[in-house]
């Protein structure tokens, strides 16, 4: 079936809705990796909230070091919670 007879589109309708669907995914990445923060932990904010170092975040959560080299850059829920729980308990040994 030729492009121009999808659903009674021409072909240049047809590029103009590909266009657009385009933009509107490139935009939606773009919100996911700027916004990513809002909703999960860059490895880069996990190692400075516990120390600077992977060895100072693999003690505070209880790991090896060679495991938080190994995170990925986005941290997924059951890691960035493990972070947020380590500096909970860091704060708290503080007061």
């Amino acid at each position: 079936m030729p492009i121009s007879s999808i659903r009674g589109f021409n072909r240049s309708q047809y590029l103009t809705i590909v266009a657009i669907i385009q933009i509107f995914i490139e935009l939606v990445l773009q919100f996911i990796l700027n916004c990513g923060s809002m909703f999960y932990m860059n490895k880069s904010d996990a190692i400075k909230l516990l120390g600077g170092t992977t060895a100072s975040v693999a003690e505070a959560i209880g790991i090896s070091y060679q495991a938080v080299s190994k995170w990925p850059e986005i941290l997924p829920p059951r890691i960035s919670d493990r972070v947020h729980a380590a500096v909970n308990r860091q704060k708290k040994a503080k007061k």
